[in-house]
């Protein structure tokens, strides 16, 4: 496709995802610090699902010390935006699905929690800027 550049969270996960993608094509991994995992716990939590769930239904919704949807959505735009307005290229994002979703939701409104549960591991989604504004497939 004539990636220009990769840019991936920091979690290991990440990287690896986009690895064989880099080596094969001599395009470095930049890692970006805000394409890292939305924080939903301090850390295991038995009803991981529910607390997602009810996270998309209120955007608000912060565990102690974690970061509500709203939050990382926020994060998300922003760093995606200022990844695309650094080059016109065609550029390879690898992050998290949580993070994804977000960001997915801010061109689809209706793109929801019951979509975030239906994405694969990895799950792979073009975008486009088209008209200044970001178009998915």
């Amino acid at each position: 496709e004539g990636t220009d550049r990769i840019c991936s969270s920091p979690h290991l996960r990440a990287v690896e995802t986009v690895r064989p993608l880099s080596e094969s094509i001599g395009v470095p991994i930049e890692v970006c610090e805000d394409l890292r995992e939305r924080k939903l716990s301090e850390g295991p939590i038995s009803d991981f699902i529910e607390v997602i769930e009810r996270s998309w239904r209120d955007f608000e919704l912060a565990l102690p010390g974690c970061e509500s949807a709203r939050r990382a959505q926020a994060r998300a735009v922003a760093v995606i935006e200022a990844i695309a307005k650094q080059s016109g290229a065609r550029i390879v994002v690898s992050s998290h699905g949580q993070l994804i979703s977000l960001f997915l939701r801010t061109i689809d409104p209706a793109f929801g929690f019951e979509q975030w549960r239906a994405m694969s591991n990895p799950q792979v989604f073009r975008l486009r800027i088209g008209d200044g504004t970001f178009v998915w497939t």
